[in-house]
């Protein structure tokens, strides 16, 4: 169990995940810099908070939890881009581009993706000790974005869907994910009811559809939005963003 305000939940905490190669935390929204109304963990410098803020705020985290690490991170851009750090170059600040999957198979690097309502992904395949870790919002979930990146990772000849433990963090759940009747009507109705939008059901299916079973997949109970914990942007609207935090053990 982590003992740490900054720290929503970690893989210490996961029945899949604790015994694993691969460690994450998901961040909070406590124990950081920033000021209202990205009080006070943000870790994205997008969202108009100073930049300092988010810099000792992503120091402070990486510092406590991935202290050896190079804390690499992207330009989320609502796409179905995957980046694979072993043919990227990235800045000295650990921006390495834009897209919304990250892939990596080095031990010293530590991968990030921010959200604030949307998905947090990660997909491990132990045995070539490869993982991505997603942003994985409606207009990704739309694009396949998930299976995208599963099928990357599985163009290495030793991968199998079998092997692959999937971690979907807190995200907007129906309960809160109201969407208007236009947009409404460019999804299937099972993933709909009355205008509240299940990307949740729709991950599930997309991950069935690559022969990953349930047994494979942890999925995490909580609703950003009901969450005051983490950052909600259909809550709160100007807000910080939580992370998800990933590395090879």
């Amino acid at each position: 169990m982590v003992n740490d305000e900054k720290i929503f939940f970690s893989s210490n905490q996961s029945a899949l995940f604790a015994q694993t190669d691969i460690e994450f935390v998901i961040t909070s929204r406590q124990g950081g810099f920033s000021q209202s109304p990205y009080d006070s963990l943000n870790l994205a410098y997008h969202t108009g908070d100073e930049k300092a803020h988010v810099t000792a705020n992503r120091n402070a985290i990486c510092q406590a939890f991935f202290p050896d690490k190079t804390l690499l991170w992207i330009d989320q851009i609502h796409s179905d881009i995957i980046l694979d750090v072993a043919s990227s170059k990235w800045r000295n600040d650990g921006f390495i581009g834009q897209g919304d999957a990250l892939v990596c198979d080095q031990k010293d690097i530590a991968c990030m993706v921010m959200v604030a309502d949307c998905n947090p992904v990660l997909v491990y395949e132990p045995k070539i000790r490869t993982f991505a870790l997603i942003h994985a919002g409606r207009c990704g979930v739309q694009k396949r974005i998930l299976s995208k990146t599963i099928k990357h990772i599985l163009k290495h000849p030793q991968a199998k869907a079998q092997n692959m433990l999937i971690f979907i963090g807190p995200s907007i759940r129906k309960c809160c994910y109201e969407i208007g009747k236009d947009l409404a009507a460019t999804f299937p109705e099972k993933y709909l009811a009355n205008n509240n939008l299940d990307l949740i059901k729709m991950l599930q299916d997309e991950l069935s559809s690559q022969q990953i079973k349930p047994h494979q997949i942890e999925i995490s109970p909580v609703c950003s939005c009901c969450q005051n914990n983490l950052f909600s942007y259909r809550r709160e609207g100007i807000t910080g963003r939580f992370g998800l935090i990933g590395a090879l053990r």
